[in-house]
């Protein structure tokens, strides 16, 4: 039977993927894909959750490109067809050039159409031997026709060679993949040695995922690992403290590895010993943190001391004193401690967690956190939505977005945000200031005809108004006890944007002209997202992303994120 994700753990995935950069992004992808290795599974409405922040960050502009290969990986674990396919079909479009994403989408298309890749139009786009190897990731090969495939090992592009070697550390390749004379393991410790040291990381990767490969199927020596390229490095350390039967030398390599100098290769060791523990290895780590300086190897150890403190008792103590020294350190000691008895000792300390606000890090047994959990799960957002539409401008559908936005709100069973909409048609200029001063809403939201220094408004009549950007912004500070966020839906208000930059914490504008339609869509979604629950940033991801799937070429560019 699989087991369940911890809560806690998914907090923590939802945080990283809501708040961190590409390196952290990567690493809780990596390690959300590596747990479904090892037969972890998330629960629907965890899926469900984490599956939309993922498809936001697939599509954003100027993403990392292992950032974007890593989204695909998850959904090829637990993506579904009808929420997912326009985001990976997007994707496989935008990164044409790039075999490695192009095999992620292939394998998380698979996965969705249950290996049936005769409905896969997409596949018509792509190298057969690119998409055939990402397939056999997880499809029967019966289906893919890999007889076809021709892999030599001596002139295929590293691109090729890492995708087979992926099928190999997943244990879903076919023997005599590379040769039909020598296993694949062969090449494996061959390819070990490969000019490109990102084949040669993929090499070590696999012998540390596939279980049937040990440390003699790894073309490099032990001895030899001051040698090697420092991507290499970090996946010898990881699988030395993790698979090393040898006690005596894992504990030595492990002491060389922690004054490494390389923060890339005691990263990679920090991953092999976190989820690891024998007797004499705190020796070493409580040492290693107390001297640590890398961010990120800090938390790493900080989780592994948490997860094994009930079998070490010096780890207790620890884990205890870090919560004095280094209370930063509070997260990934609960994230390592969940389910265990240090888990209260460490959630009664200090202040209150990062993750308390992303609903799934709470102690079943407390029923005061319990309470506070559900008090802010039927949280209110308000919304004072201003829009006009002067009779002498060209007409914009005002009234079509708000009835969208209350549609697409609408469609949530189960909201987490009850997101209010305080909606004021046809604004005069006289009406602007009561509207605002008499406002408590956390998002200010304009949606009309603009320009460069201001926003346009109607008269008494009917027509046109010109309101300068200054004198909405000097109002809009009034309401910074409140306000959040300023919503600009309308042509060139970039600039009005920056103006607010001191005065709201995210502001939402538009660089350019910008299509009826598309305003429409970007608004629609924008609020439906922030009804379950996620932030402004992961909002704006999937409003643009939206953009690119169902608006006019080039719309999706023209939307501007500025927030600290």
């Amino acid at each position: 039977m699989a087991k369940r994700i911890a809560n806690g753990q998914v907090a923590f995935f939802k945080f990283e993927l809501e708040r961190g950069n590409a390196k952290r992004i990567k690493n809780a992808l990596q390690e959300l894909c590596a747990l479904y290795r090892r037969g972890f599974i998330l629960s629907s409405d965890q899926a469900n959750d984490l599956e939309t922040h993922i498809n936001g960050i697939l599509l954003r502009d100027g993403q990392d490109l292992k950032v974007v290969r890593w989204c695909l990986n998850a959904l090829a674990q637990f993506g579904r067809l009808g929420s997912c396919r326009q985001y990976i079909d997007a994707a496989l479009i935008k990164y044409q050039q790039e075999p490695e994403i192009q095999a992620g989408g292939v394998a998380a298309l698979c996965k969705m159409y249950r290996g049936n890749v005769a409905d896969i139009e997409a596949l018509q786009r792509i190298d057969p031997t690119v998409w055939k190897l990402a397939a056999l990731q997880n499809t029967d090969p019966a289906k893919l026709e890999i007889q076809n495939v021709n892999i030599d090992i001596y002139k295929a592009p590293p691109a090729i060679l890492r995708l087979a070697l992926i099928t190999v550390g997943l244990n879903k390749d076919i023997e005599h993949l590379f040769h039909p004379r020598h296993t694949n393991a062969a090449f494996v410790k061959h390819l070990c040695t490969h000019d490109d040291s990102i084949v040669q990381q993929y090499s070590v990767w696999s012998v540390i995922e596939n279980r049937r490969l040990t440390f003699d199927d790894l073309g490099i020596a032990i001895d030899d690992i001051d040698s090697i390229a420092s991507n290499v490095q970090a996946k010898m350390y990881e699988l030395i403290a993790s698979r090393d039967a040898d006690l005596r030398r894992r504990l030595d390599m492990t002491l060389h590895g922690s004054v490494h100098g390389s923060s890339e290769a005691r990263e990679g060791l920090a991953k092999g010993v976190r989820q690891h523990y024998y007797d004499g290895l705190e020796e070493v780590t409580i040492g290693w943190l107390r001297t640590e300086h890398d961010k990120q190897v800090r938390q790493l150890l900080a989780e592994h001391i948490a997860r094994f403190a009930h079998v070490c008792g010096p780890y207790e103590d620890t884990a205890l004193e870090i919560i004095e020294s280094d209370p930063t350190l509070k997260d990934r000691l609960l994230l390592g401690s969940e389910g265990r008895p240090l888990y209260g000792k460490i959630k009664g300390t200090g202040e209150r967690d990062l993750f308390s606000g992303y609903g799934l890090y709470g102690d079943p047994t407390n029923q005061a956190h319990d309470e506070l959990r559900a008090e802010s799960s039927s949280s209110k957002l308000k919304v004072l939505l201003l829009t006009a539409a002067p009779l002498n401008e060209d007409r914009v559908r005002v009234d079509q977005e708000y009835r969208e936005i209350r549609e697409r709100l609408d469609q949530i069973r189960s909201p987490k945000v009850e997101v209010i909409i305080d909606y004021k048609p046809a604004v005069r200029s006289s009406d602007i200031l009561p509207c605002l001063l008499n406002s408590d809403a956390t998002i200010f939201h304009f949606s009309g005809h603009a320009w460069a220094d201001g926003l346009i408004f109607e008269n008494a009549l009917g027509e046109s108004k010109e309101v300068d950007s200054g004198a909405i912004v000097e109002i809009l500070a009034k309401m910074k006890a409140t306000l959040e966020c300023v919503v600009l839906n309308g042509c060139f208000t970039e600039k009005m944007a920056n103006d607010l930059a001191a005065t709201v914490p995210f502001a939402i504008s538009c660089n350019d002209t910008i299509d009826d339609d598309s305003a429409i869509i970007f608004a629609r979604t924008f609020y439906q997202s922030l009804s379950t629950g996620r932030g402004f940033r992961d909002s704006f991801d999937l409003a643009i992303a939206d953009l690119k799937i169902h608006a006019p070429k080039g719309d999706a560019v023209k939307y501007v994120f500025k927030g600290n």
